[in-house]
Formats: C-alpha cells, structure tokens, sequence
C-alpha cells in the first residue's frame, strides 16, 4: 500500500511541475500573450485582424476606423492623446501597397510640452525627434520595412507627464493624422 500512495504523490507532483511549467512558458503568439496574459496592449487579437488596409496617398485622422490606437486615449474634437510613456499605432497593409513601396511616412503631432520621442516601425530603429510644437514629421522608408499584413509603429516619449489639470493620463503626443507616400 506504500507503495501505491508514493506513486500516486510521485505522479501528482510531476503533473503539478507539468502544469506549473506550461503556466511559465504558454505556447501562443505574442499579440495573445500580450493582451491577455501581460495586458499590455489595449488592442485584442479580433480588433487588430479586424482593421482595413491603408491606402498610400489618403490622410488617416485620429478618429479612423483603419488605426490601431494602443496606448491612446479616446479621441477628442481634432487629436487623440497618448497615455503613458510610449504608445503604439497599428496598421494594415495590402500586398498591393506594399508593392507601391510608399517611401515615406508622414504623422502630424502636437507635443504636450517639448518631447523626446523615439520611433520604430515593425522593430527597426527610425530615429529619435524632438517636438516643441505641433509640427508634420516625415521619416524614409526604404524598401522592405513596410509588411504585407499588420505593421506597428512604436513611439517612447520619455517626456511624458502629467498635465497640471488633474487629468490622471500621462501625455506626450496627440496624434492627428498618418499619411504614406
């Protein structure tokens, strides 16, 4: 009988490290890992295939269905404001855009304060840009750095901060548009 209940405990325990092991290391994608186990991202899998494609050369405003606002408030009457000290937008590309190989992308932004930013479109380094004003900024796109399918642009605003109002966000930029050329 000893025997049998070490057994038991013995494989109650495997199954226990088993479990704890999966828990640790969960075999998804990263847009599931991150909506819903580190919830870092206000976007779910379903919003994010359920976006349109951009079309190059079409102004996007900050009220367009087609953008992907994680980390961004609701939109106000003509921007929408970052919340916190970096905020993604996502966008769908069609194979057809995306072999007009747009060669620039064109944001326009007014800053909360002066703000340092840092950009980064699908991993790749853009550059960091300081705003002082509300101000259009262009960044090259060369070849290959646009994807067929969803491509997210990253901003880090170490600048950030809370206004003096009261308002709890924490803001650095309020988007207006998006355009590619």
């Amino acid at each position: 009988m000893n025997v049998v209940i070490r057994g038991a405990l013995i494989s109650l325990a495997a199954l226990y490290l088993y479990v704890a092991y999966l828990v640790t290391h969960p075999n998804v994608s990263a847009a599931y890992r991150d909506y819903y186990i580190l919830k870092n991202t206000d976007l779910s899998i379903a919003e994010r295939k359920k976006l349109p494609s951009l079309q190059p050369s079409r102004d996007y405003s900050h009220k367009d269905a087609a953008i992907g606002f994680d980390r961004w408030s609701g939109p106000e009457e003509t921007h929408r404001w970052n919340d916190g000290k970096s905020a993604r937008l996502l966008f769908r590309l069609e194979q057809a855009a995306v072999a007009q190989a747009p060669r620039q992308l064109g944001l326009r932004l007014m800053p909360h304060g002066t703000q340092r930013t840092r950009w980064r479109l699908n991993g790749t380094d853009l550059g960091e840009r300081t705003l002082a004003a509300e101000a259009q900024l262009e960044f090259a796109l060369v070849p290959g750095l646009l994807r067929t399918g969803e491509n997210v642009l990253e901003i880090d605003m170490p600048d950030a901060h809370r206004p003096d109002s009261g308002d709890g966000r924490v803001l650095g930029l309020a988007f207006k548009s998006l355009r590619l050329e």
